[in-house]
């Protein structure tokens, strides 16, 4: 009785089909460094700066980003911008429903 621990034509086609998704994940790469990069050298300005009302705020958001693992930030963000939509659909009367995936 003969195993074949590697099955080559699976790890190709699954190779292509990976290779496949790199641009969407460059795209979205690309999208969130133009966002997170201004945002961070704010933050750390207004961190050196004291300023009086955007210090503690950033104060408490590096408090949470690093006190918090990884996995727990994904589920609030996961739960937390569906009810955000909803809660703007529903106040600028936009019928959508954001609960249902395309």
């Amino acid at each position: 009785m003969e195993t074949n621990l590697l099955n080559i034509p699976f790890l190709i086609d699954s190779f292509f089909i990976a290779l496949s998704a790199v641009p969407i994940t460059l795209l979205v790469t690309f999208i969130s460094l133009l966002i997170a990069i201004p945002l961070s050298l704010l933050l750390a300005i207004s961190r050196i700066n004291n300023i009086p009302i955007v210090s503690p705020m950033a104060k408490v958001y590096i408090s949470f980003v690093r006190g918090t693992p990884i996995i727990v930030q994904i589920f609030v963000l996961y739960s937390s911008i569906p009810l955000i939509l909803k809660g703007l659909f529903d106040m600028y009367d936009i019928s959508y429903n954001v609960y249902d995936i395309h």
